[in-house]
């Protein structure tokens, strides 16, 4: 059990330190590099569970780390060992347990609730506003198209799902907005649909049931998603005029609207993010900054957040002297 509260203990302090640099960085990233490398960042999220379950023999053969030993005096040790094991450890972890499954079960409710709603109040497409989107999405050279139905609880076109997507639109879709409009917001949704997002809104929601207990988690997952809209919309404007820009931002204040107001989507198009996304179409655009700066930034990160990660251990792995993270870990007897 104390295996347990020792890797929950690792992974939260890990992810608070790779959480607060990619906030830090997230600004200048923006202005420098572009949304697109931004949202890229918060990929390396993944490197601590793959750091975590790979066996440690692999890690010190692929990243050599050589970091200073730290450790603490052998009698405060020997009273943390000697005390690793008692009542708190088993009381924290059942505190975790217990707020995992709620956390789990609100999120499992969310989601039956919108399945439900999705499927008693949706509604067919005609025959004609079927083959229009469909030639909306060959047009973005996404085929097969995922299934198209209007939904009466959204404000602007949404994706939903992760094995099947489901593009719901809202309705009277095609007489509020014109047909520009039209193909620049569903290829927004078709962007989230050739990269996948959804699985990694499914990472996110699994890191927030599983460190529930950490602020900095939430917080996180906010600007993530936010990102995440931010480089769909840079992909949509990519090489767009300022006449599309504009129709873009158009169509984004429509959804805004506060008539529209909708709470069927967790990430809904409230003013805060509006306002974000309007404020950021002008730096939608490609540059030579871009090409060379994203990737540098986005190499350094990766670098930083595998050194933070990595709990090398010198010799050998069950007596050898840990060093690192591992040894203040370690040190602190957990």
């Amino acid at each position: 059990m104390s295996i347990v509260l020792n890797g929950l203990i690792q992974l939260s302090l890990t992810y608070c330190l790779i959480v607060f640099l990619v906030l830090m960085l997230r600004r200048p990233m923006h202005r420098i590099a572009g949304a697109r490398w931004v949202y890229v960042q918060w990929l390396t999220l993944c490197l601590p569970l793959v750091v975590f379950v790979a066996p440690k023999a692999m890690l010190s053969s692929l990243i050599p780390l050589p970091m200073q030993e730290f450790s603490l005096p052998g009698r405060v040790s020997s009273i943390v060992e000697a005390n690793s094991f008692n009542v708190l450890t088993i009381a924290l972890l059942v505190l975790w347990a217990s707020g995992a499954i709620i956390t789990i079960w609100r999120a499992a409710q969310t989601n039956m609730r919108l399945a439900r709603v999705v499927k008693q109040k949706c509604q067919s497409l005609t025959g004609n506003q079927v083959r229009e989107v469909d030639r909306f999405c060959r047009k973005a050279h996404v085929y097969p198209s995922p299934e198209v139905c209007f939904s009466p609880d959204i404000d602007g076109p949404a994706l939903l799902g992760v094995v099947n997507p489901l593009l719901l639109l809202p309705p009277r879709f095609f007489d509020r907005f014109s047909r520009s409009e039209q193909a620049l917001m569903i290829y927004h949704e078709l962007v989230h649909f050739r990269r996948k997002d959804a699985w990694w809104n499914l990472l996110f929601c699994v890191l927030r049931c599983v460190f529930w207990f950490n602020p900095l988690i939430g917080l996180a997952q906010r600007r993530f998603r936010l990102d995440q809209e931010l480089s769909c919309d840079q992909f949509v404007l990519w090489d767009e005029p300022s006449a599309q820009r504009a129709l873009y931002a158009t169509a984004m204040i429509k959804v805004a609207s506060p008539a529209n107001s909708s709470n069927l989507i967790g990430f809904r198009n409230n003013s805060p993010e509006i306002l974000s996304r309007v404020k950021h179409l002008q730096h939608h655009k490609t540059s030579p900054v871009q090409s060379i700066f994203g990737p540098v930034g986005f190499a350094l990160l990766l670098i930083a957040v595998t050194v933070v990660s990595t709990p090398y251990v010198e010799g050998d792995y069950t007596t050898g002297t840990a060093s690192g993270w591992c040894g203040v870990y370690q040190g602190l007897g957990l």
